[in-house]
């Protein structure tokens, strides 16, 4: 009889800048993120009031017709193939070791799929931490 085999757990930077808008009052009760060119890549709305947050690929953010550019522009790595029971395990560690090495981090999850943003300006030493956590002994 074969042993189960674990999930891999693999790491997908976007190729596309996020930038996160705050909108309020009457921008944010009737705000709708169009549908955009991004493909697949992640975008996130999040409500509270007449408050909304969005979380989504530059260009998307562009088409709103709401704000101007960012104040900041993120890059995002999805970290796949963790098993739920295990993803805040792997978050926690993800995050602590992005803080350790001096790099801002937003981090998204929902069940197994988990989505972390660094600022642009610190990527590569965000992935250089990432890649020297070894994750996937958690995953």
């Amino acid at each position: 009889m074969s042993e189960p085999v674990a999930p891999r757990l693999s790491a997908r930077l976007w190729p596309q800048a996020f930038g996160i808008l705050h909108l309020d009052g009457e921008a944010g009760r009737g705000f709708a993120l169009p549908p955009g060119e991004s493909g697949d890549a992640p975008s996130l709305v999040l409500r509270q009031g007449d408050k909304v947050t969005v979380i989504a690929p530059v260009e998307e953010l562009g088409e709103t017709g709401v704000g101007g550019e960012p104040a900041r522009r993120w890059r995002a790595v999805s970290l796949d193939g963790v098993a739920e029971a295990k993803a805040s395990i792997v978050l926690k560690e993800a995050t602590s070791v992005l803080s350790e090495a001096g790099a801002a981090v937003l981090a998204v999850a929902t069940g197994s799929d988990l989505l972390l943003l660094v600022p642009e300006e610190l990527l590569g030493r965000a992935l250089s931490a990432l890649a020297q956590a070894k994750l996937e002994r958690l995953a």
